[in-house]
This record gives C-alpha cells, structure tokens and sequence, in this order.
C-alpha cells in the first residue's frame, strides 16, 4: 500500500460499460448420492472511456482520462457432488 495515497478508497473509476455472461453445465448422477458435474462459462465486458481518479493522503484528488477497458475470461469447471439425506 502507498503512503501517498489515502486509504481505504485511493482511487475510483467512473466509466459506463456492459457484457455478459454465458453458463453451460450438466450433471451426471453416478452410484447412490454421488454425482459428478461439469460446467463452461464464459464472460465479456467492456467499458468506454471514462474518468480515473485519485485520491491522495494530503486530500488532494487527482484526475486523469481512463482509456477503454476489455475484459474476457473462460472458465472449465468439474465437481465431485455428495448429497446427504439422498434415497
């Protein structure tokens, strides 16, 4: 952590964006309360370009133009599923 910059807020960003997100899974049920998962998402956002702004231990803010932002991310996911009380 900086000493210059206050805390716990040192800095904001002020823009206007938007995404998604996809989600996929299934589940496929082995032998009694064991089951076994699998599961895809995909996310993308993005923003237009905003403010950035920083805020200083002094008290003085500083502010400066934030470019565009893009962000994707996948994720795979697989899961081992015990479920208690189950017949």
């Amino acid at each position: 952590m900086r000493n210059d910059l206050a805390h716990p807020r040192s800095y904001e960003h002020d823009v206007d964006g938007k995404g998604f997100l996809i989600m996929l899974g299934a589940e496929y049920l082995l032998t009694g309360p064991w089951s076994l998962n699998l599961a895809f998402t995909y996310q993308k956002w993005s923003t237009d370009p905003g403010l950035d702004r920083l805020y200083y231990a002094n008290g003085s803010v500083a502010e400066t133009r934030l470019n565009e932002v893009n962000w994707d991310s996948y994720a795979l996911m697989l899961g081992l599923v015990y479920r208690f009380g189950r017949q």
